[in-house]
């Protein structure tokens, strides 16, 4: 698998047993943030798990350094990515994901804030990334659909 060359920098500290992401942004001389989008990506694609324990380990045998267009390119036509919903948020099941469904579509009808929608589903104990709230809400069509006229919005159901 194609990886960029601050990703295996980053692998590299994970497997040193270095855990504080603060220290291993500030020695890579990259934001907190980027380091914390860059891990969850490569969770995602997994090419690292998370154990229990806090530590890391490498799921990804064949790992080769390339630049950012190549990784990209990979990525995108790679049948194997883990993005997208192919399995809604599966430890939600039955009336729980009916509820969770609800819940978002009541929001988005508010037109709530996405991060304020993040914030109540985390206080209810669903962690969400924001790119995973606009998948799920794309799935299952929740957020009401406008068109622009003229003169003024218009929804449409």
């Amino acid at each position: 698998m194609l990886i960029r060359q601050v990703e295996h920098r980053i692998i590299l500290e994970l497997m040193k047993g270095k855990n504080d992401f603060k220290q291993i942004a500030s020695r890579l001389s990259i934001d907190y943030s980027t380091l914390n989008s860059l891990v969850r990506r490569l969770v995602t694609y997994d090419v690292i798990r998370r154990n229990d324990d806090g530590s890391y380990q490498i799921t990804t045998a064949d790992l080769m350094v390339a630049s950012d267009q190549e990784v990209q390119n990979h990525r995108r036509n790679n049948p194997n990515r883990k993005l997208g919903i192919d399995n809604p948020l599966p430890l939600v099941m039955g009336e729980e994901l009916e509820d969770l469904k609800e819940f978002i579509k009541i929001q988005c009808e508010e037109e709530v804030p996405r991060s304020t929608i993040l914030k109540r589903l985390k206080r209810y104990g669903y962690v969400l990334s924001r790119i995973e709230l606009l998948q799920f809400v794309e799935y299952f069509n929740l957020a009401p659909r406008r068109k622009k006229s003229k003169n003024s919005e218009v929804e449409v159901a």
